[in-house]
């Protein structure tokens, strides 16, 4: 009476147009992780560059503050270990 073949459709996702497919999906994924990578690597050395060049308080020699009654820096742990002799030292001057 009837044939014994399947009439079901083969699923198979070795087609040509499926591979194609899969290939470039996972182009745009990779094309995607490495742009992002790049914008992540791109700020963290903006970021970075940023410290570097900002007037940040700290330096070689510590923390550093405005002098009171100056108009410049000084360490901060010395200020603070001596703030009278700091002020004894101004007045001198």
């Amino acid at each position: 009476m009837g044939s014994s073949k399947s009439t079901q459709k083969n699923n198979d996702s070795t087609r040509p147009e499926d591979d194609a497919s899969n290939k470039s999906k996972v182009a745009d994924a990779i094309a995607v992780t490495v742009a992002v990578g790049v914008g992540v690597g791109l700020a963290a050395a903006c970021v970075t560059i940023a410290d570097l060049l900002s007037d940040s308080g700290t330096t070689k020699m510590g923390k550093t503050m405005k002098a009171p009654g100056r108009n410049t820096r000084i360490n901060r742990d010395d200020f603070e270990r001596d703030a009278a002799g700091y002020f004894r030292e101004l007045r001198k001057k």
